[in-house]
């Protein structure tokens, strides 16, 4: 299954502390570690040396509650991290802020196809176009040039249910 397996010790000092590992991707010399539990994402050499962090929750601009997930570009010039509130962040491989986006929907994972098309897992979308037929998406497929989206993965028809005077969709 694996050719080779690397332990890499990551340095240790003040601010470059890892409390959890949700995910981990290397892009060329650098590795990038999610943290949700510290709400940031570490970046280290492939030695082990610490570079840098993005850390910046809060309620204001370029800030954020959560950190769901994160990508690198297609281009390996950066990553684009998913936030809170439907916000892409795109930082460069210094973990610097270099823009913001409205996602078009909220997921909880991300995947970066192109600098412009990104797939989105959202758990479940309901697609409520005429297109659409009420279907539920578990992957949408979004071009954030375009705004077109598409859905994949199906599930069954959303259908209203009454229980004691309130609707709810299963």
């Amino acid at each position: 299954l694996f050719s080779r397996v690397d332990y890499i010790p990551l340095e240790t000092k003040e601010g470059a502390l890892v409390a959890n590992i949700d995910k981990a991707l290397i892009n060329g010399e650098l590795l990038f570690i999610l943290d949700k539990a510290q709400k940031c994402i570490l970046s280290f050499g492939t030695d082990g040396r610490y570079k840098g962090k993005f850390h910046n929750p809060g309620n204001g601009p370029n800030e954020y509650l959560e950190i769901s997930d994160f990508d690198l570009l297609p281009n390996g010039k950066g990553l684009v991290v998913l936030a809170d509130n439907n916000r892409l962040f795109v930082l460069d491989n210094n973990l610097l802020f270099q823009s913001e986006v409205k996602a078009p929907y909220h997921g909880v994972g991300i995947a970066a196809v192109t600098p412009a098309i990104y797939g989105f897992y959202t758990a479940r979308w309901l697609d409520e176009t005429e297109e659409g037929s009420g279907k539920f998406y578990n992957l949408i497929m979004s071009d954030l040039n375009s705004g077109k989206s598409n859905g994949f993965f199906a599930g069954t028809l959303a259908k209203r249910i009454r229980f004691t005077g309130t609707s709810r969709f299963f």
